[in-house]
């Protein structure tokens, strides 16, 4: 599959603290000092399971586990 995110690309986000499952959200990354943006899979409670769009090439929370809901910044609203 291919990405739906390049490097350069550029993406509009928004905060909130309202999310759904299939929301492109830009996280904290658990164990490293960047950011990176995923897509949700799965709430329960305060932790969202994210997983990348190129499940193939992906590090995402069948790696490094859920992410707590806090660690979540953005929504992407837009990409151009």
């Amino acid at each position: 599959m291919e990405p739906l995110l390049h490097n350069g690309d550029i993406v509009f986000s928004k905060k909130t603290t309202t999310f759904n499952v299939g929301d492109i959200v830009i996280a904290k990354h658990p164990f490293q000092n960047k950011e990176i943006i995923k897509q949700i899979a799965k709430i329960t409670g305060e932790k969202i399971e994210l997983r990348g769009l190129n499940n193939d090439e992906s590090e995402d929370s069948r790696v490094y586990g859920s992410v707590a809901k806090k660690d979540v910044l953005r929504i992407v609203v837009a990409k151009k």
